[in-house]
C-alpha cells in the first residue's frame, strides 16, 4: 500500500471527534510508523498526528525520512486540508525530516 493510502486510512481511524488526522513516517520507501491525532479535550486538532509520530521515532530514525499527513472530514468522509501547523513543521525540520506531504481540500497531495 502506498504511504498516501496508509495516511488516509489512519485518518479515517482517528478517534478525534472533530479533526481526523493520520500521519505516516516513511524512509527508503518503507513505512516506519503510523499515528493518528488524539483528543486534548478542546475543539482543536488535539495532539497532532505528526507530533505523536516524532515523539518516539522508530530505530531507523526520522533523519532524511518523509512524512505524509492526511485529514478526513468527520461530517462527510471527504479528504481535507492537512497542512501541518508551524509547531509540527518546525519539529519535523529539527528532526531532519526531508519532506512533508499533506492532503489538500481538493483531495490532492501537496508539500
Amino acid at each position: 500500500m502506498k504511504p498516501e493510502e496508509v495516511a488516509i486510512n489512519a485518518a479515517r481511524k482517528s478517534q478525534h471527534p472533530d479533526f481526523k488526522l493520520g500521519a505516516v513516517l516513511v524512509k527508503h520507501r518503507q513505512v516506519l510508523d503510523v499515528k493518528t491525532n488524539i483528543n486534548s479535550g478542546t475543539f482543536s486538532p488535539g495532539v497532532c498526528a505528526e507530533t505523536r509520530l516524532l515523539k518516539n521515532p522508530p530505530r531507523a530514525g526520522a533523519y532524511n525520512a518523509t512524512i505524509y499527513v492526511a485529514r478526513v472530514r468527520r461530517s462527510d468522509g471527504r479528504i481535507a486540508m492537512a497542512k501541518p501547523c508551524s509547531k509540527c513543521a518546525t519539529s519535523a525540520r529539527s528532526r531532519g525530516i526531508n519532506k512533508i506531504f499533506f492532503t489538500t481540500d481538493g483531495g490532492e497531495w501537496d508539500y
